[in-house]
């Protein structure tokens, strides 16, 4: 027979799993009550989000995004301070070996020094996401000067093409005459 303690404890896994219902719903392990990934933006979603604001190719969003996390990442990793106006800034934390407890057994465990990161977010990023202030909207001149310079550069590679299309054939008619006659001289 279950005590009345035990039988709280398993509801409240229950809840915490997702799988159990209470009369709130069902709830994750942090209490949301979140129906799946409704709430979720993955990098797929942000590289989708970034080449519609921008009114570029998803492969030039998605090169956007990378250059953006590949920086971060890479000045993080360097042990220096990322900070981006209005965004936030990711900093390089380190946490030095210590000893620790085994939850199970009680036992000490030496834990091995690590690094991590922090981010903490901008004043105008706190203010929109308490609804003091509106979401900033992206200037459309920055997606102006990228469309354009993406068109200038179509235009080049289709004229250097071109030319290399003329060359080849006009060097072709040059030779054939020439393979001819060493044929029949041949005979």
């Amino acid at each position: 027979m279950t005590s009345r303690s035990e039988t709280l404890w398993r509801q409240r896994r229950l809840e915490a799993s997702g799988s159990g219902t209470s009369e709130l719903g069902a709830r994750d392990r942090f209490g949301d009550s979140r129906q799946g990934k409704q709430d979720l933006m993955n990098k797929s979603d942000l590289i989708d989000k970034v080449s519609d604001t921008m009114g570029v190719a998803r492969r030039d969003g998605e090169a956007a995004v990378n250059a953006v996390i590949h920086a971060v990442m890479s000045e993080v990793k360097a042990g220096r301070k990322v900070a981006i106006t209005g965004f936030g800034a990711f900093s390089p934390s380190h946490r030095k070996a210590r000893r620790g407890r085994n939850p199970r057994t009680g036992e000490p465990v030496k834990m091995a020094a690590s690094k991590s990161v922090r981010f903490a977010p901008g004043t105008t990023f706190k203010k929109v996401v308490n609804g003091r202030a509106p979401v900033p909207v992206p200037t459309a001149a920055a997606a102006k000067r990228v469309a354009a310079k993406k068109t200038v550069a179509k235009k080049t590679v289709a004229k250097k093409t071109a030319a290399r299309k003329t060359n080849a054939t006009k060097t072709a008619t040059k030779r054939s005459p020439a393979r001819k006659a060493t044929t029949r001289k041949a005979r």
